[in-house]
């Protein structure tokens, strides 16, 4: 304790005393299975509840006028009704960030496109505006008007990135790198939050290995070095977790994706090792993506569940508590092991798992710290 008491202490002396502090919600009621954060933007403001995602950069929101825009709970922002809406110029460094300059020539406006791994997409027109984030104003801040969006984003307005590239919200405004967040369960009415500044770090944390990857720039990902159940760490090779230097595999932690998913080899091996020592339960049929379920009594001991990581000190692990790895797929009592194959050779740990555990970054010392539960 007195080690991680000195590295917060580190921390706190090395940031900027900017705090941003906001609510985070379950999205499942609304259609999708990330996580919502209500932001308001433009001048006068206006409510808009966008998804978080750490495995992207840029916010966006749609816009008025749509050429292909999806429905959503929120009015769509409308630029002509906003004072302090401005549109980046093509020579400007934020059109740079965007690799937007491919339309300047003749239309002599700056772009962006947004995609992501499920094949949604934005498309738009990149601006600065205003935005209230908590009870922070931020100015001038770099975001997309979408104007064409496709996809899977449920009824919400649109993205916030947190990713690691130079257009995230955690790089466009000066919190010495460090933020962290703290997810609700899935059914729950209550909310958690996002921070964004020195309030993000806090002591108990256990502090593991931040890498990049030259091929994913704006993925965050951790030295995952193996899988437990019982508490035992199952004879898995490192190198299934194991990141290249060409960018392939590794483990990315991501907000936006809801099942964690391992490559079919390590995945297979903690599936049956769970299954060995749950065979008093009975079991149930499989459900979409998930292949154990099980047909849960109210009161039953199961065997724990680990993650184990490298850290600067050794190897470290995460014991993920039952809620966190059986997830309900119906009322009748069927719950079924969170988790899935990966169709590629990368890891991800998803929102599932993240749920009730402090999730804090430190984007500047690369190192992610799983802290105790605070999200109640």
């Amino acid at each position: 304790m007195k080690r991680d008491a000195k590295r917060v202490a580190y921390l706190m002396n090395h940031m900027e005393q900017v705090d941003f502090v906001g609510e985070v919600v379950s999205g499942v009621n609304e259609g999708v299975g990330e996580y919502i954060i209500p932001i308001e933007i433009g001048s006068p403001p206006i409510a808009q509840h966008v998804i978080m995602d750490t495995g992207s950069d840029l916010i966006w929101v749609q816009c008025q006028k749509c050429q292909q825009c999806h429905s959503q709970f929120d009015p769509i922002f409308d630029p002509a009704r906003s004072s302090s809406y401005t549109e980046i110029p093509c020579d400007s460094s934020a059109c740079d960030r965007l690799n937007g300059k491919q339309d300047c020539d003749h239309e002599r406006s700056c772009s962006y496109r947004a995609s992501y791994a499920d094949v949604s997409e934005s498309k738009g027109t990149p601006v600065f505006e205003t935005i209230v984030f908590g009870d922070v104003r931020i100015l001038n801040m770099a975001i997309g008007c979408g104007y064409t969006n496709k996809g899977t984003f449920g009824h919400q307005a649109g993205i916030m990135g947190l990713g690691a590239g130079p257009l995230s919200l955690v790089y466009e405004i000066p919190v010495g790198g460090f933020f962290s967040y703290c997810l609700p369960s899935r059914d729950s009415q209550v909310s958690g939050s996002l921070v964004i500044g020195k309030e993000a770090i806090s002591t108990g944390s256990v502090w593991v290995s931040l890498l990049s990857s030259i091929k994913n720039p704006s993925f965050y990902y951790v030295r995952m070095i193996g899988l437990g159940v019982g508490g035992i760490r199952l004879p898995i090779s490192e190198d299934i977790f194991h990141l290249t230097e060409l960018g392939d595999g590794g483990v990315i932690i991501d907000s936006g994706t809801t099942v964690s998913r391992f490559p079919k080899v390590a995945y297979e091996a903690f599936r049956d090792a769970f299954i060995a020592q749950t065979m008093d339960i009975p079991r149930a049929p499989g459900v979409d993506l998930f292949d154990t379920c099980f047909s849960l009594p109210n009161t039953i001991d199961l065997p724990s569940v680990s993650f184990h990581f490298w850290s600067d000190i050794g190897e470290v692990s995460l014991v993920i508590p039952p809620r966190n790895f059986l997830v309900a797929v119906d009322n009748m009592g069927t719950y079924c092991f969170a988790f899935a194959p990966s169709p590629a050779s990368f890891s991800i740990i998803g929102n599932i798992q993240q749920e009730h555990i402090k999730i804090s970054y430190d984007t500047v010392g690369r190192t992610l710290g799983f802290g105790p539960d605070l999200c109640m």
